[in-house]
């Protein structure tokens, strides 16, 4: 449940009685590597190690928390003693699989995640793990099915979060004379992506209701009128039966070609935008340069406004930042208050931001909230995606067929947007000429 200091101070208590317990180092350094405290992780690890270089938890950990700070070579050091000890241990396997992902060997982790499998059919960290590897290759039935494992790896959260009872879970029978319950799950990009499914659920119950996160609760009530739309912040409504969300593309068994592609299939109100005016005779281009920074992949995934800032040289062409959060501050930081228009004061929730982006001809965003909101909105969204993109961009794309309006501007170097920014720069001065000729 995410009290690092209970468990912290439990663990402690127990290495105080045994002080060459192994176990409770491993769990201690399991409790600041899940805090990304990584020397101190390293220290319980390291003293582990030395009670038993042999220890293959403490191997497999070594290995996780290397993966973490992206030290990869280092981690299949730790990864290829433990392979030596015992090659069929599952750990080892599942964490040659994660180290494989982590570095885009997407064919050599689905091959470890087998293995694994072989080792223990029902393993769900290696199911889990394998969804995430089956969805990136567009495998999409066998993923999304192997995806419900989630509930199970991540049960505390879950737990702790949704109390459902397990006897009213829906699993895509009939209930037409019932009232289903879907839940909100993950963020809001996720939210987003899969509320389309929504639609499709109206000829299988009598009555929808969607419990979601608060700040969309206005966007989604605007676009999806047949259904209830309640925030988590509410008391949960009454229901007969309820599903998760990322659930729904298992339960209507979609494939890449059979994705739901309604567009749009999100609808701002029809609020005006206060203070905030569009020039016709250049190209409006929304940007959004940074992400959660509590997201597991966010070093990857996030680019800060510095790098980006080329682009605002682009003639004929005005920028507004749809950016929220502390990351709103870089443009004063970097003294471009008058290259690039700050909306952050007038979005209070994504309905606002749905309203800006139905103005804007364009929205140039890493892999956010954001960026989702605007393929949903079927308009332009240029994505730029780290080397090792999340699993619902595929592999090898620039289009996607979650959103036909977004074009993918890949990493080709880790942690290098060079030259994505290049290409971003070209395809802007094109956009120009296309919008003004």
């Amino acid at each position: 449940q995410h009290d690092y200091s209970q468990a912290e101070t439990y663990f402690q208590a127990g290495l105080k009685l045994d002080p060459k317990h192994i176990a409770t180092l491993c769990n201690l350094s399991k409790v600041f590597t899940e805090q990304k405290q990584f020397n101190q992780a390293l220290n319980y690890l390291n003293q582990a190690l030395k009670l038993d270089p042999k220890h293959i938890a403490t191997l497999c950990n070594l290995s996780k928390v290397f993966i973490e700070q992206q030290q990869f070579t280092t981690a299949n050091k730790y990864l290829q003693q433990a392979l030596q000890i015992n090659s069929k241990h599952i750990d080892v396997q599942v964490g040659l699989g994660i180290l494989a992902a982590a570095t885009g060997e997407v064919d050599k982790a689905w091959k470890y995640y087998q293995t694994a499998l072989q080792i223990n059919p029902k393993h769900v960290a290696t199911q889990y793990n394998l969804a995430h590897t089956e969805l990136k290759l567009g495998n999409y039935q066998t993923g999304f099915a192997l995806y419900e494992t989630r509930t199970q790896q991540f049960a505390a959260d879950y737990q702790t979060i949704h109390k459902f009872p397990q006897a009213k879970l829906w699993q895509g029978e009939n209930i037409n004379q019932q009232t289903l319950l879907v839940c909100w799950e993950q963020g809001f990009g996720d939210g987003i992506q899969f509320a389309r499914y929504l639609n499709l659920l109206s000829s299988q119950c009598n009555k929808i209701v969607f419990w979601c996160q608060e700040s969309l609760t206005e966007l989604f009530t605007a676009s999806f009128p047949a259904i209830t739309v309640i925030a988590n912040t509410q008391p949960m409504p009454t229901y007969d039966k309820y599903v998760f969300l990322l659930s729904l593309p298992h339960l209507f068994a979609t494939e890449v070609a059979t994705i739901p592609n309604n567009m749009p299939y999100l609808i701002p109100t029809t609020k005006t935008v206060a203070n905030l005016e569009f020039n016709p005779k250049k190209l409006n281009v929304g940007l959004v340069w940074a992400g959660n920074k509590d997201y597991s992949n966010d070093i990857n995934r996030s680019i800060q406004l510095k790098p980006l800032l080329p682009l605002l040289n682009t003639a004929q062409s005005q920028f507004y930042s749809l950016q929220i959060g502390e990351n709103s501050q870089d443009i004063t930081d970097l003294n471009m208050k008058d290259k690039i228009i700050d909306c952050s004061p007038m979005i209070n929730d994504f309905a606002d931001t749905a309203r800006i982006i139905q103005q804007l001809d364009l929205v140039i965003s890493i892999d956010s909230g954001v960026a989702h909101l605007t393929g949903a909105l079927n308009k332009p969204v240029w994505l730029c995606l780290p080397l090792v993109a999340d699993w619902r961009w595929l592999e090898n794309r620039t289009d996607s067929p979650w959103y036909p309006s977004a074009r993918l501007f890949r990493q080709t170097i880790r942690q290098n947007w060079n030259p994505v920014i290049t290409d971003l720069q070209l395809a802007l001065i094109t956009a120009v000429k296309l919008k003004l000729t």
